[in-house]
């Protein structure tokens, strides 16, 4: 849901040249790099406890990898608008 909501800012942000709506972007895209780093962290810790299945992990890691991509190109569109 915020994956969606910084990509909806973006495109109006782009549209629209909204230097105000880019740093929110900023803001929020980096919020969730960082939420996406933790949960790394923890399916692997979990993984590693073998509370987890090898296969799962890898799924949710090329998942969460995808999302922090988008959130950091999202990020870098906000940029080169301010």
């Amino acid at each position: 849901k915020e994956l969606e909501k910084i990509l909806k800012l973006t495109v109006n942000a782009y549209e629209n040249s909204d230097t105000r709506i880019a740093r929110d972007i900023i803001e929020k895209a980096d919020e969730l790099v960082q939420r996406i780093k933790k949960i790394k962290k923890l399916d692997l810790k979990s993984l590693r406890n073998g509370d987890g299945s090898a296969e799962s992990s890898v799924y949710i890691s090329d998942y969460l990898s995808v999302c922090r991509r988008i959130a950091e190109h999202s990020q870098n569109i906000a940029e080169s608008l301010i």
